[in-house]
Order: C-alpha cells, then sequence, then structure tokens
C-alpha cells in the first residue's frame, strides 16, 4: 500500500492539499447529489468531483468544486461563521473527497485502489482544545469513496487509510511555514523565538492565535472575531451589479477572477475590470485589518504575522492605516497566502516534533 503524507486546510470556500508532488485548491463549497444530476463531458474534472463516501466520519452522496459553488447558497452545505468545524459535514466531506480525487488523480496507478495517509489538517485554537481528539478519531482508519460519473477518475473507487491524524491550529501552521523550511531548518529566527500574533483572515472570521517561541497560549479573551473577507467580496459583487449591470454568482467565482484574470469578469463577449471596485474594498479590508492588529498586539507581542486568502488584498493599503513602526507585520509569502496552513500542515505530517502540544501551552 502506498502511503503519503498530506497537510489540509479545509475553509469555508476553498480546500487546500499539499504533498510531495504539489499542492491542490478546490472549492470546499458541497452539494448533495440530489442538487446536480446532469453529467457534462465538456467541463474540467475539477469542476465535477462526484462521490460517494462511506465513513465513520461522513456518509452520503455529494458534489465538491466548481459546479457546486455556482448553486444558490441555500441548496449547500457550509460552515457557519464560528461554527465548530469537527461537527460540521463539510469539513469531512472536503477533506475526504480532496483526498480520494488527489489520491486517483496523480497517486495510484488504474490497478490501484488502496491508499494510507498520514494527515494533518487544522482547527481555529477557539475549537482545537475541545475538538482536536474528535477529528482524530473520526479521520483515523477507513474511508471508501466511489467516484460517480466525471471526467479522468469516474468510476473508480478509493480506500483511504488514516495512518495518522494530527490536528494543528489554524494560524500556527501558517506560522510554520514562514518559520521552517521543508528540511526543518529555521527561515526566520525572530518568529520562532519571539511572541506572535497571528492574524488569519478567512473568509467569515478573522483567528487570532497568539504563540510564544511556537507554543500556542490560551487566552481567557476570543482568540477570533467575527469578520472577514467575505463581506468586502459581497461587496464587490453588488457593486459589480450596480455599476455594470454585471452577475457574479458567488465569492467564490469573484475570488477566482481576481487572482487568475487579473480583475477582468468575461461575459457576453466583453471584459468587466473590476480592479477599481476591488481597490475600494480591500482598502476597506485593510482598515478592518489595521484595527484588529491594533486591538490585539499587547504589550508583551513582538510581531503580528498576517495570513490568510485575503492577504495579498490587504497588502497593498495596510500601511495607510496602521503604523508598521509601532504595530510590526509580517505578510506571508505573496502569491501563496492561500496556502501558508496547508504547507505548514505538510511541514508538520514531515516531522511532528512542531505539533502543538496542550500541556506545553497551559504550562508556558
Amino acid at each position: 500500500m502506498k502511503c503519503i503524507t498530506a497537510g489540509l486546510d479545509v475553509g469555508n470556500e476553498s480546500v487546500k492539499l499539499v504533498d510531495y508532488l504539489g499542492h491542490v485548491i478546490n472549492p470546499s463549497v458541497i452539494c448533495r447529489s440530489s442538487v446536480l444530476k446532469v453529467y457534462d463531458d465538456r467541463v474540467s474534472p475539477e469542476d465535477y468531483i462526484n462521490f460517494t463516501i462511506v465513513s465513520g466520519a461522513v456518509t452520503g452522496d455529494f458534489f465538491l468544486g466548481n459546479l457546486a459553488a455556482r448553486q444558490d447558497v441555500g441548496r449547500t452545505l457550509f460552515m457557519p461563521a464560528g461554527a465548530n468545524k469537527a461537527e460540521e459535514a463539510q469539513y469531512y466531506v472536503a477533506a475526504l473527497g480532496a483526498l480520494a480525487y488527489r489520491a486517483l488523480q496523480v497517486h495510484l496507478d488504474p490497478h490501484e485502489s488502496e491508499i494510507g495517509v498520514r494527515l494533518v489538517l487544522s482547527l481555529p485554537m477557539r475549537d482545537w482544545f475541545r475538538s482536536r481528539s474528535v477529528v482524530e478519531k473520526k479521520l483515523v482508519g477507513e474511508h471508501l469513496v466511489a467516484m460517480g460519473s466525471m471526467p479522468v477518475v469516474g468510476g473508480r473507487t478509493v480506500a483511504i487509510r488514516g495512518v495518522s491524524v494530527l490536528v494543528s491550529i489554524e494560524g500556527m501552521a501558517a506560522l510554520i511555514n514562514n518559520v521552517y523550511d521543508l528540511r526543518g531548518g529555521v527561515k526566520n529566527q525572530a518568529l520562532r523565538d519571539g511572541t506572535v500574533r497571528v492574524v488569519d483572515i478567512g473568509k467569515e472570521t478573522t483567528d487570532l492565535p497568539k504563540l510564544k517561541r511556537m507554543i500556542p497560549q490560551p487566552e481567557p479573551e476570543s482568540t477570533w472575531e467575527d469578520w472577514g473577507a467575505g463581506r468586502y467580496l459581497d461587496a464587490i459583487i453588488r457593486k459589480a451589479r450596480d455599476r455594470f449591470g454585471v452577475v457574479i454568482p458567488n465569492p467564490a467565482q469573484l475570488a477566482a477572477a481576481l487572482i487568475h484574470d487579473k480583475g477582468l469578469w468575461k461575459v457576453r463577449g466583453r471584459q468587466v475590470d473590476l480592479r477599481q471596485i476591488a481597490d475600494e474594498e480591500f482598502s476597506g479590508l485593510a482598515e478592518r485589518a489595521a484595527r484588529t492588529v491594533e486591538a490585539h498586539f499587547g504589550d508583551d507581542v513582538d510581531v503580528c504575522i498576517m495570513v490568510g486568502g485575503a492577504t495579498d488584498a490587504v497588502r497593498p493599503f495596510l500601511g495607510q492605516f496602521l503604523d508598521l513602526k509601532k504595530y510590526p507585520v509580517v505578510m506571508g509569502h505573496e502569491g501563496e497566502c492561500l496556502l501558508e496552513n496547508a504547507r505548514g500542515n505538510y511541514l508538520m505530517g514531515l516531522g511532528r516534533k512542531w505539533a502543538p502540544v496542550e500541556r506545553d501551552a497551559k504550562g508556558a
């Protein structure tokens, strides 16, 4: 049986997977199979990830990816803002669907149907202390995933065997990616040895774990805020409709246009430039991020590190709203911010000495 190490980051909008062959990002939006019936062989494989899961974690027929993301929100499974991911079906469906598709696509030969996985994935700090063992128990062991009628891997079944499962802290994983290289060498000693506030901007929430010498610090105050990039993406969608008459179905497709198509939205033979609208909203996002840094910096914090998919949107504007000498902020790798947590999880899978340990955190 082949065995791989995989680092996953499961968010509301996308699931990111990193292994030794590289990475893959797919929308994490889930539809039950009764919603999508029509198979079109003209779509790409990533559009139509269709499968049945039989597992102790979750069981059912699902669609994952771009076609699911184009459905009305009321027809999809999603994780509400602030929800405990360990208790949400979308978390397990997205993780197992991404693992199965990746295994069949690049790791297994046509005659192979089984793969072992040393898996590392994340929970927000607020959920990690009370729920990481739930995730570990659900994902250790065997999970059968049967692919439906879809391109490339349709009709195949894979048994994913969770050989080991480690649950890290969102934000800490991204920090690890900025501190260590693949061989365990230290890239940034100041981040490793200092007290760091992580600002991990997601779609619905912003997670704010604090780490001292890479050890998570339990705090009496909240380690997250109820805002994320989603409200700003929604505002861009509204403005695009009002100014240009353009209908952008959902934030996932907007984000793809901003990242991959230089802010150009193609519709009916013409292109609409969304960059001015995006700059207006992302300036507001940067101001919101600046206020959060100020509120959570604290006398004992040496530096903030900002990670998450929205970091590149904030990057050009943050200095307008924040005194970066008083509140030093390290940005994640440009163009790679969406993958920071998944890459950090992969590194933890290679060297478990970096894994968060609760007893150390409480004794720090």
